[in-house]
């Protein structure tokens, strides 16, 4: 039987190994060198236009902010250009020397510390803004990430989450009785497929992936004062025969309506 502590290590082991990868959302990172850094954000987040807006990075000025997994480093780089005072944290150890790397080259006052969100001695009312982006819902614990993440914030900071849609056109799609199934209150089980859908390496699945409804994060951040939820990202979508309707297209139309991520920020 598959233990809690197990699927960490399986989880740990991971996501060391896709950062080596260099590959996130279709854009490659060839090297570790300025210009390649450079040159890989200007295409991720043309990949992902929305991003900057939805966190609301440009606003982080002077504000204590932690960001809970790092990625390649390109929002969290965003972060700390702002001025602001930045920590960064992750399970990986890749993850966390990558980002160390940016705050040195780029001149940075901020870090990145290499630890378990649900099991850190961060203290309470610390940050004014906590951010993650596609991490919580890799950690087997969605509602305990929220709770930290209420804990560690002052009195009126906000937190700025992306969580994957259960309800996608994706779900939908590609596993519609099993989104059914979600809809009429019954929790399917993930198959690898899905997970590998996600976020996959060389055929490898991340160990642990969830999925949340609106409703479900209306009721997991119930304890901020306030909460809006957007719908972004997507496919690209397969019509008749050989067309295809390219993603870049269909972004502003899919996303707001069936996006693949649900972007939450909500204020303590």
């Amino acid at each position: 039987m598959e233990t809690s502590t197990s699927r960490q290590q399986d989880s740990l082991a991971f996501w060391n190994s896709w950062c080596q990868s260099y590959n996130s959302g279709n854009v490659v990172l060839n090297e570790i060198t300025p210009e390649a850094l450079a040159n890989y954000d200007r295409a991720y987040l043309a990949y992902y236009p929305y991003l900057l807006k939805r966190i609301g990075a440009e606003e982080m000025f002077g504000k204590r902010v932690l960001e809970v997994g790092l990625g390649f480093g390109t929002l969290g780089q965003k972060i700390a250009e702002t001025g602001a005072d930045y920590l960064g944290m992750d399970i990986a150890e890749n993850q966390v020397d990558l980002m160390n790397h940016r705050m040195r080259v780029g001149g940075f006052s901020g870090k990145a510390i290499q630890a378990d969100f649900l099991q850190s001695d961060l203290p309470d009312n610390a940050f004014d803004v906590v951010v993650s982006v596609g991490c919580f819902h890799h950690t087997g614990d969605i509602a305990r990430c929220v709770d930290e993440a209420h804990r560690v914030l002052r009195p009126g900071g906000s937190a700025r989450i992306m969580l994957y849609n259960r309800f996608s056109l994706r779900q939908w799609k590609d596993w519609p009785w099993k989104t059914l199934r979600a809809l009429l209150g019954v929790p399917p089980e993930l198959s690898r497929e899905q997970r590998l859908q996600y976020d996959g390496l060389d055929g490898a699945a991340a160990p642990i992936t969830e999925f949340t409804s609106i409703r479900q994060a209306k009721s997991l951040f119930r304890r901020f004062s306030r909460l809006s939820i957007h719908k972004e990202n997507c496919d690209d979508l397969g019509l008749v025969g050989s067309v295809v309707l390219q993603r870049k297209k269909l972004l502003r139309v899919v996303g707001p309506l069936l996006g693949l991520d649900l972007y939450i920020d909500v204020t303590k």
